[in-house]
């Protein structure tokens, strides 16, 4: 890790008190820290919350956005419901590498397991904070009628690589979003590849 990525990861434990001794990890939390804060436009969020547990397959983070809040709970979703009769979805997905490059395997796992977190079949995925991430995105689903539109979806690869707009890469990502665009659940999905964060910021 470069010196002032490390200096960014040291300020950033340091402010939100964090004691984790690994790496990987606080970058991990670093990552879904700055894309949620960007998406969401606020740092107003529990880093735990937004987090998919230890062992997730393919996606490190994950904030269901509903009339511009972040919900975490299906109370959450019925109370915006009752106010607003009806809501607006966004599904941020994140996943986070150390590496210094960007990697063709990993990010068509990002595709892949986010194909299956919005399948019928999510038995793959295990750790406690998925199963709240999947109840919450089928209950969403089964309030068909209460959405203004399709849900937007969102896919962050971040690494401490550069993009070099590698045609094997690019045929990776074309794939996994005609794969996502099929499943006819999205009006909208942006995917974001990026080198570096800023504190609060993406470049």
């Amino acid at each position: 890790m470069d010196r002032i990525t490390q200096s960014m990861l040291d300020a950033f434990q340091n402010d939100l008190s964090l004691n984790y001794n690994d790496s990987a990890l606080l970058f991990e939390y670093f990552s879904n820290y700055c894309v949620v804060n960007t998406i969401y436009g606020t740092n107003d969020f529990d880093l735990d919350e937004i987090t998919t547990g230890k062992g997730t397959q393919g996606i490190d983070g994950i904030a269901i956005i509903v009339n511009q809040k972040i919900i975490n709970s299906i109370e959450d979703i019925d109370l915006l419901i009752s106010l607003n009769q009806s809501i607006s979805v966004k599904f941020l997905l994140i996943q986070t590498k150390t590496s210094t490059s960007f990697d063709n395997t990993e990010i068509s796992n990002l595709f892949t397991f986010s194909r299956i977190y919005f399948s019928d079949d999510t038995s793959i995925f295990c750790t406690p904070e998925m199963q709240k991430f999947i109840e919450l995105k089928d209950y969403i689903f089964s309030k068909g009628n209460k959405l203004k539109k399709n849900p937007e979806l969102i896919l962050y690869y971040v690494t401490l690589g550069t993009w070099c707009d590698d045609s094997n890469l690019n045929a990776s990502v074309l794939v996994g979003k005609e794969n996502l665009m099929r499943t006819n659940l999205f009006s909208k999905m942006v995917d974001y590849l990026k080198k570096a964060l800023i504190y609060g910021l993406l470049l």
